[in-house]
């Protein structure tokens, strides 16, 4: 049993990590890496290139949170007969293509797998799709060796040409195919609207697109690819968990996951740029609540590895999950300590203010402006998303639940200053 894999950068060799006797894990840089100092190059921005044996919570972090979480990591246990648990033996097993620019392989094999683009015909996607549930990341197909967070199946795929391709061996992929989520009614068309809506109100977030076939999937561009210098190139990111040191299994603040406060202070403290960044993950925060994002929680926001230093990365995994009456309908991370929608008031955040020591009335400023324009840019963005992609019910009540919340902001804003009048 493998108790060593080797850590790789972009492609660059640059450690070990060791299984203790006790299952304790640790990172050492390879002595030549530390001794060319190259610029930006970190495992993470907790743990800086230089001789030292890095072990604990927080560096466990960084690697338990590149495997998919629940169902979806047992499964993928079962299926390649690895002992429920194992992480280790997980990311020694698919590791190859994670997020961020890290690749894990066994001693001696990280520079011995090929590369390989398999495009797929219309015939293939349906097939691969409909094998997800049963094969967790393609985990049986020869040369799949790519690993993602979250609870929903998906793939990474390179996009070749508008075709979908597999990226097997080392090849990079360039963008995620999530097809529809199991009882989850048209979320492909949701999670497609409420990002393009997100960018049309001016939050920077991931191009994704809705492709109609043999199977609808919604493509989306990932945040940590670039291409440049004629090949993809993978850009380093972590997510907030990662970062902050949450383990798995509890990414709801309610079940003692990061809070709003804790991302806000992350950004503040790891950002090159914090002032800019802020604003834009409290933009962000204000989007999940008026369009009903339940699953906005601190592993769907992450920090780039820039050369001009970390920022943090577009949103991504946005969508309503408030228009499906079987899910949950608090929020992920509660505002001035109330996580039920309706509940929460101009009052709850300034007192979300007030625990992030940031200026409530420039708080309150944002949360209007999003609240006075996203109503109407809702209905002209949906009215072009379909005219593109088709009718959907499921946009026509994130639309009323928009209004719905939207009203109820503005109405409490002016009720607020008629009072104080």
């Amino acid at each position: 049993m493998n108790t060593e894999l080797e850590v790789a950068y972009d492609g660059e060799f640059i450690g070990h990590l060791v299984e203790g006797a006790t299952a304790d894990w640790a990172f050492v840089y390879a002595p030549e890496f530390v001794s060319r100092a190259p610029k930006g190059k970190l495992l993470s921005l907790n743990f800086p290139a230089r001789e030292a044996v890095y072990r604990g919570g927080d560096l466990a972090a960084v690697f338990h949170n590149l495997l998919p979480d629940g169902a979806i990591r047992r499964q993928l246990a079962v299926k390649l007969g690895i002992s429920e648990g194992n992480d280790f033996a997980l990311l020694g097993a698919i590791a190859g293509d994670c997020p961020g620019a890290l690749t894990l392989a066994p001693p001696g094999q990280r520079c011995f797998v090929d590369h390989e683009i398999r495009c797929l015909t219309e015939h293939d996607l349906r097939n691969v799709f409909a094998a997800l549930p049963l094969q967790p990341l393609l985990s049986e197909v020869e040369g799949a060796r790519f690993t993602l967070p979250g609870t929903h199946h998906k793939i990474a795929v390179r996009v070749v040409s508008e075709q979908i391709a597999l990226a097997l061996g080392n090849a990079l992929s360039s963008h995620i195919a999530k097809p529809a989520k199991n009882g989850l009614r048209e979320s492909v068309m949701n999670e497609g609207y409420c990002l393009e809506l997100a960018r049309n109100m001016g939050l920077p977030s991931v191009e994704a697109i809705v492709r109609h076939g043999a199977v609808t999937v919604l493509l989306v561009a990932r945040v940590d690819r670039e291409w440049r210098d004629g090949r993809w190139r993978a850009i380093h990111m972590e997510d907030l968990g990662q970062l902050c040191g949450a383990l798995p299994g509890r990414i709801f603040e309610r079940e003692g996951g990061l809070g709003a406060v804790d991302c806000l202070n992350a950004i503040k403290r790891y950002s090159v740029v914090p002032a800019a960044d802020m604003q834009a993950y409290l933009r962000w925060l204000m989007f999940c609540y008026l369009i009903g994002n339940g699953g906005g929680h601190a592993r769907q926001l992450a920090i780039q590895h820039l050369p001009a230093g970390p920022r943090l990365a577009p949103f991504y995994g946005l969508m309503s999950t408030h228009v499906y009456p079987a899910l949950n309908q608090q929020m992920a991370m509660a505002i001035g300590g109330e996580d039920r929608p309706d509940w929460i008031t101009p009052t709850r955040w300034r007192e979300f203010a007030a625990q992030a020591g940031i200026n409530g009335a420039y708080t309150l400023l944002l949360l209007s402006d999003l609240a006075e324009r996203i109503p109407q840019t809702s209905a002209l963005v949906a009215d072009r998303f379909q005219r593109q992609h088709g009718s959907a019910a499921v946009i026509r009540d994130i639309q009323r639940l928009i209004k719905q919340r939207a009203r109820q902001v503005l109405v409490s804003l002016q009720a607020e200053k008629s009072q104080a009048h």
